[in-house]
């Protein structure tokens, strides 16, 4: 990465920390694995809690990084963002919410929105700019108008057809609908962005170990009713969750120095710490007598 780009990145990743903070929210910046990509690079608690990675552009964005973001925090009860100071090549535009192998993107005047609960309506996915209708919202508004759907489908420039599929909420608006629309009802009309929806639950742990040590350790979450999640790109290896039983992270030493091995188990605590997750450290086969105890 050129040193300039490097620059923008750390500036982004400091403004990003600042607008959580200032929401009075504990942020902490996760600085593992080195030099390597990472699945996020913030962690920040809240009303929900936040996992995210922050990128130049966020056309960039890997399916291999995007999956990893999504399993951790979806096994951590959190919300996965990204941050980009582009869009495919384009700066991130202030009001607009983006969409990136199904996470969410914002630039940091979005970001500055999310963390004061302020609404965002404007959705551009695969360049394509839609807002939400508040499918009852619309209907009851159009009524107390004494408005039928051809009136309104008039005015809209549209099928009768069409605005029934609006009240029905099969269908976003393009950006120029929306704001005749708004033009007629106000803003009410509009359904806000989820940004810090939760992820819909998948199939993550099909990722497979890399050592025979965490085969063992996810065949005995397994057993034992846990979901596991292995990850690559965060300083916690592998993730045992259940609805009931609370969560498990577990730092794998693999091959790496007692100094490297010491700065990931001093990153994996900020997520545990966050997190309120159990946090178990296993250098070999002889730790996973601590998964035993602990659960």
């Amino acid at each position: 990465m050129p040193r300039s780009m490097a620059r923008e990145l750390e500036n982004l990743l400091e403004e990003a920390y600042n607008v959580l903070k200032r929401s009075g929210r504990r942020v902490d910046i996760i600085e593992y694995p080195l030099r390597r990509r990472r699945a996020f690079d913030l962690v920040s608690n809240g009303r929900r809690n936040i996992f995210a990675r922050i990128v130049y552009d966020a056309g960039n964005l890997s399916k291999e990084d995007a999956n990893e973001l999504r399993a951790s925090a979806h096994a951590y009860g959190a919300s996965p963002i990204v941050i980009a100071k582009y869009v495919y090549g384009y700066e991130a535009e202030d009001d607009v919410v983006y969409e990136r192998h199904g996470l969410y993107v914002l630039g940091i005047e979005g970001l500055k929105q999310v963390a004061r609960d302020g609404p965002l309506f404007i959705l551009n996915s695969h360049g394509v700019y839609t807002v939400r209708i508040n499918p009852r919202k619309l209907r009851r508004l159009r009524e107390e108008k004494g408005m039928s759907l051809g009136e309104l489908a008039d005015k809209l420039g549209v099928s009768r057809k069409t605005v029934y599929e609006y009240e029905r909420g099969a269908m976003s608006l393009s950006i120029d609908r929306a704001i005749k629309l708004f033009d007629i009802f106000g803003e009410e009309v509009f359904e806000p962005i989820n940004v810090l929806e939760t992820p819909r639950e998948e199939t993550y742990d099909l990722v497979e170990p890399d050592v025979k040590l965490e085969e063992m350790i996810i065949n005995y979450l397994r057993k034992k009713g846990y979901k596991v999640v292995h990850l690559r790109r965060t300083p916690v290896d592998i993730i045992g969750y259940r609805r009931k039983g609370g969560t498990i992270s577990v730092i794998v030493k693999h091959f790496i120095s007692e100094r490297k091995f010491l700065l990931k188990v001093n990153e994996a605590e900020k997520i545990v710490s966050l997190t309120g997750s159990q946090r178990i450290v296993v250098e070999d086969e002889k730790d996973l007598d601590h998964i035993e105890r602990k659960d």
